[in-house]
């Protein structure tokens, strides 16, 4: 590793090199000239928690921004549509940061829907024990599922690095 990152004009910190391997079942270590450098198995970057499973989980930073502007939601002066907006450009967009470079499991979107859709409720005002559906959910509030959303920032993305 010191070697390959030597050629390129590189050097590897000890204290702050960590190795985390991504959806693989390898079971090699990876050592320096100076010792093993040490595994983990999630990390914090750009405060987002990576895992090895590939997954990146802003949850919990875009519930923080929810619950910050909690009483926007409960407001009866400011309209629907306005709403929306404030939870795109605000919620969302912290929960789907860096999603155009992440690979997301199955598991993982649905929890991203999920997530969305309780926000979607609480926006429109449907409480837990009332029953709307998902397209019904997404159309009084202009949305779409998430996954089409990851997709299309993934090919925005692909199409700005060529």
């Amino acid at each position: 590793m010191e070697a390959t990152a030597g050629s390129v004009g590189l050097r590897i910190n000890k204290d702050k090199s960590k190795i985390m391997k991504v959806m693989t079942d390898c079971l090699q270590t990876v050592s320096r000239t100076k010792g093993p450098t040490d595994e983990v198995e999630e990390f914090t970057y750009v405060g987002s928690v990576v895992s090895t499973t590939g997954a990146l989980n802003r949850m919990g930073k875009a519930r923080t921004v929810l619950m910050v502007i909690y009483k926007l939601w409960k407001s009866k002066s400011i309209g629907r549509a306005t709403k929306v907006r404030i939870f795109n450009s605000n919620v969302k967009a912290v929960l789907l940061h860096a999603s155009e470079s992440c690979m997301f499991t199955q598991r993982t979107r649905n929890r991203l829907q999920v997530f969305i859709n309780k926000c979607l409720c609480m926006i429109v005002n449907v409480h837990w024990p009332d029953k709307i559906s998902n397209s019904d959910l997404w159309t009084k509030t202009d949305q779409e599922p998430v996954l089409l959303q990851i997709k299309r920032r993934k090919w925005s993305w692909l199409r700005h690095t060529l």
